[in-house]
Formats: structure tokens, C-alpha cells, sequence
């Protein structure tokens, strides 16, 4: 079963990270609702793996932000902040679902 948590967030990082590199290319820029796709990754390694991976995607998407998005200006930096934090947000809501959810 571990194999599958990490075959899932491989999986969800890859396609976010093709799908922002493949607008850089053909639109020149990132689209400014790029961090949607990051949230939704996360949404769907918490709720098919675990919070702990969930965490993992927070970070690996915060650093592909910042990775993606230099230099950063100050929205960029309100993006990359706001994305942290409803993400981990999300996090821990599933996380919170789930517990419930087995009681």
C-alpha cells in the first residue's frame, strides 16, 4: 500500500508541474490561477494517501512556486503565501474528515 501513497503524489506532482511547464511554453508567462492546480494536487494526495503526504505536496508545490515564479515580486510572494496556507488547510480539514469519518 505505501508504494501506491508514492505513486499517487508522483503522479499529481508530475501532471502540475507539466501542465505549468507547458503553459510557460506555449503561453510565454504563468497563468496567474496557476497555484489552482497545486491545490488540487495536494486535495487529492491527502485524501489518497495521507495527511503526511499532503504536507509533502504543500512543500513540493511552495518550492516549485518559487522555482517557477523567479524573480518574485511582492504579488507573487502574496501568492505563493495564500497557496501555502489554504493548502495546509485543506490538510488539515481532510485530515480532520477522516478521523471523524473512522470513529
Amino acid at each position: 500500500m505505501r508504494h501506491l501513497n508514492g505513486l499517487w503524489f508522483t503522479l499529481a506532482e508530475s501532471v502540475c508541474l507539466g501542465a505549468t511547464l507547458l503553459a510557460r511554453k506555449y503561453f510565454h508567462s504563468i497563468p496567474a490561477s496557476f497555484s489552482d492546480l497545486y491545490i488540487l494536487a495536494v486535495i487529492a494526495v491527502t485524501y489518497w494517501c495521507s495527511w503526511r503526504w499532503g504536507f509533502a505536496a504543500v512543500a513540493l508545490s511552495v518550492a516549485m512556486s518559487f522555482y517557477l515564479l523567479v524573480p518574485i515580486d511582492n504579488s507573487d510572494a502574496f501568492t505563493i503565501t495564500s497557496m501555502a496556507v489554504s493548502s495546509a488547510v485543506i490538510v488539515f480539514i481532510l485530515r480532520a474528515a477522516s478521523r471523524t469519518s473512522r470513529a
